[in-house]
């Protein structure tokens, strides 16, 4: 089982088209959307679970942060999911906890010109 990489935000079935739009918005390489399909039983669940996950880059604001030695600016990582569970060609709800918690911090700062 891996995540598999969706080249357009068409190709995503849990994202809405106003939202696939929206991130059409974005351009490309600030994005990306990844499926990964979970067989029934798998993991415990009672069914097909798919999950969609968008990650994206948001450029920095006009804002400055102080980060030592020198002012710099921050954009955002945005991390939507998105999960349907088809039992038996039907869709149920199930409790399902998708949240990363990452202890890995990367900080980025520029060269000086």
């Amino acid at each position: 089982m891996e995540w598999t990489h969706l080249s357009t935000p068409s190709d995503a079935e849990l994202f809405t088209q106003a939202e696939q739009a929206e991130i059409s918005r974005l351009g490309v390489g600030t994005y990306s959307i990844f499926r990964l399909e979970s067989p029934d039983a798998d993991q415990g669940y009672p069914g097909k679970l798919t999950v969609e996950v968008l990650v994206a880059l948001i450029p920095p604001g006009g804002e400055e942060v102080e980060v030592r030695p020198q002012q710099v600016k921050i954009g955002s990582v945005v991390i939507i999911y998105r999960a349907m569970l088809d039992e038996k060609g039907k869709r149920v709800v199930t409790p399902i906890n998708l949240t990363q918690a990452s202890e890995n911090v990367l900080i980025w700062i520029p060269a000086e010109n």
